[in-house]
Order: structure tokens, then C-alpha cells, then sequence
């Protein structure tokens, strides 16, 4: 008994320090902030995006330029992976992804039914709009899924699968293949 008592008595210090969301660096206390912009008329009281490119559009306002930085490193499976649990998070909960929103509309008229994977889908195509902020909506919904999947090993043939389809073609050509992980 004294030791389930524990565990609660440590499970409440955990949830009272902010629960185990990555604590922000000391020289750049704000860096995990974000400032969303305001909607009263919103049922989280934050501006819901109506589209992909709303979204990069927003999170352009709301984040911290130095976090916009380190987001731009890497490959974007791994920006999604580490921020799937806090950034991605309160999008979902926030932009209301769970709840029907405008933009859960949008991305189910898309065939995306999948909170977690509309946030995903948010969140490599943040890294594209990062490296080429004038891709067009239709050419970032088509490489979202290639970068995916474009260096899976596991899918022998997968890169030229990938080629048959014009549209993916020509995006590949014009921004480039996604970055190894």
C-alpha cells in the first residue's frame, strides 16, 4: 500500500512540474511558446487555419523564429517525430482536429479521416514550406506523402513508383527528393 502511494505521490510531482514535455533551454526561455493568434469566436479562443497553406501561414506567426530554425534542420519525418507530442498536440487539440473543425473538414475532404496523421501532415509539410515557402498547396500534398516513404527500404521500388505519377515528378524535380534520415 505504501508503495502505490508512492507512485501516486510521484505521478503528482510529475504532473505538477508540467507533466514530461521537454523543459526549454535555459538561454531561450520562450523558444516552446507559442502565440497563437487570438479568435474569440473559436471554440479553443485560437484561430482555426481553413487550409494546408493557412497552416504554414500561422505557424509562421505563432513560433518562436529560433524554434523555425531548428524545425528547418533535419528531415521532416524527424521534426513531425519530435514534435508529434507537444506541437502537434495542440494543434490537434487546439485547432480542433478532434472536434470537426474547418481544417479536420479540409483534410477528411482529402481522404484524411486520422487526427494524428493530419497533424503529421501539418508538420513535414512545415518542414517543405520552411525550405520553399512559395510551393503551391497541390505540390505540398503531393510531396507530404513522398517524403514519407521515399527512403522506406522496406518498400523495394518505392522510388519509382513515386516517378510514374507526373505530379510527383515534376514536384521532385522542382524542390528535390526529401533529405535521408
Amino acid at each position: 500500500m505504501v508503495t502505490m502511494s508512492v507512485r501516486w505521490a510521484a505521478l503528482a510531482a510529475v504532473l505538477a512540474s508540467g507533466g514530461c514535455a521537454k523543459s526549454n533551454p535555459p538561454d531561450s526561455p520562450d523558444l516552446y511558446k507559442v502565440n497563437p493568434t487570438r479568435d474569440p469566436d473559436s471554440p479553443s479562443g485560437v484561430y482555426i487555419p481553413k487550409d494546408l497553406l493557412d497552416c504554414f501561414a500561422e505557424l509562421d506567426r505563432m513560433l518562436h523564429p529560433d524554434l523555425k530554425r531548428e524545425m528547418r534542420e533535419g528531415t521532416p519525418n524527424k521534426l513531425a517525430g519530435r514534435h508529434h507530442m507537444g506541437l502537434g498536440m495542440w494543434m490537434r487539440n487546439n485547432w480542433g482536429l478532434w472536434n470537426g473543425s474547418r481544417l479536420a473538414k479540409y483534410f477528411r475532404e482529402r481522404g484524411q479521416n486520422i487526427e494524428d496523421e493530419m497533424s503529421h501532415m501539418i508538420l513535414t509539410g512545415y518542414w517543405r514550406h520552411l525550405h520553399a515557402p512559395s510551393m503551391t498547396e497541390a505540390e505540398h500534398l503531393v510531396l507530404i506523402e513522398v517524403d514519407q516513404w521515399f527512403h522506406d527500404e522496406s518498400l523495394p521500388g518505392i522510388q519509382g513508383m513515386f516517378m510514374k505519377d507526373p505530379a510527383v515528378r515534376a514536384a521532385l524535380e522542382k524542390y528535390g527528393p526529401p533529405p535521408k534520415e
